[in-house]
């Protein structure tokens, strides 16, 4: 069920805008996935090229993302791929 009735909305125009302020929130959600993660006690694994300020909390921190494809492989019982 929608949030709102899309009778509230004069126009196609409107439904328009109004999605494209939901979409742009959007990466707020998503940045926060990290830190759920740590709450709930899971693991945190980072796979960028650049130093995070998560890095002091990731269980495994991958520079590069053939490293971690490889890694990911010989876990799953594919090694040397």
């Amino acid at each position: 069920m929608p949030l709102l009735p899309s009778s509230y909305f004069k126009n196609s125009h409107d439904r328009a805008v109004i999605r494209r302020e939901l979409w742009s929130l959007a990466p707020m959600w998503a940045a926060s996935i990290p830190a759920i993660t740590l709450q709930s006690g899971g693991d945190l694994v980072i796979v960028n090229a650049q130093k995070t300020p998560l890095d002091p909390w990731a269980t495994l921190r991958y520079s590069d993302l053939r490293e971690f494809a490889a890694a990911v492989l010989d876990v799953w019982g594919f090694p040397g791929q």
